[in-house]
């Protein structure tokens, strides 16, 4: 794996891990708001080595070497599909059509989940990246 191609995996994981773990509702103000950028430094160096460490590992690695060499499928999205399928959102990896899903499935549930939280007290709020 290339830097480049490592880059745009932490990218699109870091992206789905705020997505699907910020609350965005400008209408109801239903939690803190927060992009990527707005988390602290620490917390976004976490969700890197931590998107990096689980795309290192030799088996998934090729797993992603290969299903990337698809048209319709490259590095960001692995990265999304790693944040979704490991905290069990109900798409990820085993949906996208590609023979290497359900393994890459597997290796990324066995990991375990890993959430943004919030702490509203604060202002603005802070967030940790933590496990459930």
């Amino acid at each position: 794996m290339i830097q480049a191609e490592l880059t745009a995996f932490t990218a699109g994981y870091c992206e789905a891990m705020v997505w699907a773990n910020v609350a965005h509702n400008t209408e109801t103000g239903d939690g803190p708001e927060a992009g990527f950028d707005e988390l602290s430094e620490d917390v976004r160096r976490l969700m890197k080595i931590d998107a990096a460490l689980f795309a290192g590992t030799p088996r998934v690695a090729e797993l992603l070497a290969t299903a990337t060499k698809r048209p319709a499928y490259g590095w960001e999205q692995a990265g999304h599909d790693y944040a979704l399928t490991r905290n069990g959102h109900g798409v990820g990896f085993w949906d996208r059509g590609i023979e290497e899903g359900l393994e890459l499935t597997m290796l990324a549930e066995s990991v375990g989940g890993m959430y943004l939280y919030a702490d509203e007290d604060a202002e603005p709020a802070e967030w940790t990246y933590a496990e459930a």
